[in-house]
């Protein structure tokens, strides 16, 4: 994970991370309630990123592998409001 984010931005900050399981949504339930894991459950970890690249600090999100091969990366875009945010 280090190593592509570092060679993806001059400056990163890692601002949140969350947990995503994919597979049946029974298997995943059973596995929230009792902690067993089995195979056809895929966890990946989602991080937000606060980063520079080529001279501009952008928000993006980041989608790891648990064993942390990179697998997407999306820039997000905020949503513009017509009200003053405090």
């Amino acid at each position: 994970m280090e190593t592509q984010l570092g060679s993806d931005f001059a400056s990163f900050k890692i601002g949140q991370v969350q947990v995503q399981y994919s597979g049946d949504p029974g298997l995943i339930r059973d596995y929230i309630l009792t902690g067993i894991a089995g195979d056809q459950i895929q966890t990946l970890y989602e991080l937000v990123i606060d980063g520079t690249l080529g001279g501009q600090r952008n928000q993006w999100e980041y989608t790891f592998t648990a064993s942390g091969a990179f697998t997407k990366r999306e820039k997000i875009i905020g949503r513009s409001t017509d009200n003053l945010e405090f």
